[in-house]
C-alpha cells in the first residue's frame, strides 16, 4: 500500500502525518481483530510489529520514517512510565504474602545474581 500510493508526496505538510496515521491503523487492526474472535491480541501485535518493521517501514517516505520512529519511541516511553507509576503506587497497598515466600524469593534473587556475576 505504502509502496504504490506514494502518500509522502501528497503534500509536504500532511504527507508524513497521513502515512503515520495509516501505519498506526494497520498496526492496531490485527490486535482488534484477534481480540474480537477471542484470540491472543498480544501475539497478534508482536507478529504485526515484527513484520511491519521489516516490510512496511522501508516503504514509508524518509520524513514519515523519522516521524514514525519518534512517535513510537514517545509512546513506548509513556507506556513504560505509566507501568512504573502503577507498580509504584501499588506498593502502598498491604502485602499479604508469607514471610517464608519473601525469604525464598530474596534468596533466589541473591543466588541468581551471584551466578550471573
Amino acid at each position: 500500500l505504502f509502496k504504490h500510493l506514494h502518500l509522502g508526496g501528497y503534500t509536504q505538510e500532511h504527507g508524513p502525518h497521513l502515512e503515520l496515521a495509516i501505519f498506526l491503523i494497520f498496526c492496531y487492526a490485527p490486535y482488534l481483530m484477534a481480540e474480537s474472535v477471542d484470540l491472543s491480541g498480544t501475539v497478534a501485535i508482536l507478529f504485526t510489529g515484527t513484520s511491519m518493521k521489516r516490510y512496511t517501514f522501508s516503504n514509508l517516505s524518509k520524513p514519515a520514517q523519522e516521524f514514525t520512529e519518534m512517535m513510537i519511541a514517545l509512546l513506548a516511553r509513556l507506556a513504560e512510565a505509566f507501568i512504573f507509576i502503577d507498580l509504584g503506587t501499588s506498593a502502598w497497598q498491604s502485602f499479604r504474602g508469607s514471610p517464608v515466600l519473601v525469604a525464598w524469593t530474596l534468596f533466589a534473587c541473591l543466588v541468581a545474581r551471584a551466578a550471573h556475576v
